[in-house]
């Protein structure tokens, strides 16, 4: 699935020219971003954030960390 997202925002990001990426944020994202190209720029580490919540829930369970 990730391989799946991955593409379709390279592809969605292919398609933009610099001022699309210059373009304000709708609401209700303008509270965390303020241009287009500020969500782009997130995807790249936003993967990492549920990393680390898989992380607690697996030890919650009880299970070893995989790593």
């Amino acid at each position: 699935m990730f391989k799946e997202q991955r593409a379709g925002t390279l592809a969605a990001l292919a398609r933009m020219s610099d001022e699309d990426l210059d373009k304000p944020v709708p609401p209700p994202l303008d509270k965390m971003w303020k241009r287009v190209g500020d969500v782009f720029a997130m995807q790249g580490t936003h993967w990492v954030m549920h990393a680390g919540q898989w992380a607690i829930i697996r030890r919650k369970l009880g299970h070893k960390p995989l790593f």
